[in-house]
């Protein structure tokens, strides 16, 4: 009489179950796949980009110069839905106002993306 391999339980040959390691291979595979695809979006999207200082006057006839604000990479609504689909487990991408009151300790104003901002042609 068989036991499971956990256990020790004995049991019948008809209630046991073999481990698929096809499957368990192909899911790593494609886990892979999605580390990588989630890799570059993190390297394209992730980045802060400066914007340009700008020079204010001083009272002494100088120029200060202010630093640079820094700011987020944003998509559209539609590249923003086309891109989480490959991720429907988490929310990738928010709104900016919903992202905007997170930001200041407020509770989100809306849920993630869902519909395109405008029908396919």
């Amino acid at each position: 009489m068989p036991r499971c391999y956990f256990t020790g339980v004995a049991m019948q040959m008809d209630d046991a179950f073999v481990f698929n390691r096809r499957a368990a291979k192909a899911t790593i595979a494609s886990l892979q796949h999605q580390i990588q695809s989630l890799q570059r979006l993190l390297d394209q999207l992730g980045p802060m980009d400066a914007t340009p200082s700008s020079a204010m006057p001083v009272a002494n006839g100088k120029q200060k110069h202010l630093p640079a604000p820094r700011q987020h990479r944003l998509a559209c609504k539609s590249m923003a839905l086309a891109l989480a689909q490959g991720f429907p487990e988490v929310d990738l991408f928010e709104s900016w106002p919903a992202y905007r009151a997170q930001a200041h300790g407020q509770p989100k104003a809306k849920p993630p993306v869902t519909e395109p901002d405008h029908a396919p042609n």
